[in-house]
């Protein structure tokens, strides 16, 4: 099975934020697994993300298009649908929302939070912009929501039938996992875990 992971959360300030740590962790986790082989990332246009250097991993042919930050997620259906035209794959996983307008393939789509929505005082750009990626979200094949509140909430705002998605929470990286008993033991006290 060919699956291709948009791995634009890579490049740029997203990188260093939580939905380019998700993606950097999910190819880690298909690396162990010794899968590599089976991935490709849909890139944008720019220098390659370091991460993907140090692996044998695929890049989708075209590269998405950068355009106006404001912009670019609404515009990213369309731009999206450009790169993945010609590619042939199983399945394009999108790690931020966003779904091609004209699927060639089927689209399983992970949502980390829908906080635009669910607070719209705070976030009316936000929330207008991403407003075309939630209407488009009826139309995945799979949802993978990180959380049973995500989930709940692209059920309640996107008006997608709960049994279309699928509650996986995010992994911990082994860097954090490291600590010995007395250690864990030592702070749980301290802050009364």
């Amino acid at each position: 099975m060919r699956v291709i992971i948009d791995g634009r959360a890579l490049q740029g300030g997203s990188s260093v934020r939580g939905i380019g740590t998700y993606t950097r962790g999910l190819l880690s986790g298909i690396a162990e697994l010794g899968r590599l082989a089976d991935i490709a990332v849909l890139l944008q246009i720019g220098p390659s993300p370091p991460e993907l250097q140090q692996v044998t991993i695929d890049a989708v042919a075209r590269r998405v298009a950068v355009v106006q930050p404001t912009l670019q997620r609404m515009l990213d259906p369309i731009l999206v649908a450009r790169a993945l035209r010609d590619e042939r794959a199983d399945v394009f996983h999108s790690v931020d929302l966003v779904q091609p307008w004209r699927a060639t393939m089927p689209a399983v789509v992970t949502v980390h939070d829908l906080i635009p929505f669910r607070f719209p005082q705070w976030y009316r750009w936000a929330r207008r912009s991403r407003l075309p990626a939630l209407r488009r979200l009826r139309h995945a094949q799979r949802i993978i929501a990180v959380s049973h509140a995500t989930a709940r909430d692209v059920s309640y705002f996107a008006g997608v039938d709960p049994d279309a998605i699928t509650v996986v929470p995010e992994g911990v990286s082994p860097r954090f996992t490291r600590a010995g008993d007395s250690e864990i033991a030592s702070v749980c006290a301290t802050y009364g875990v």
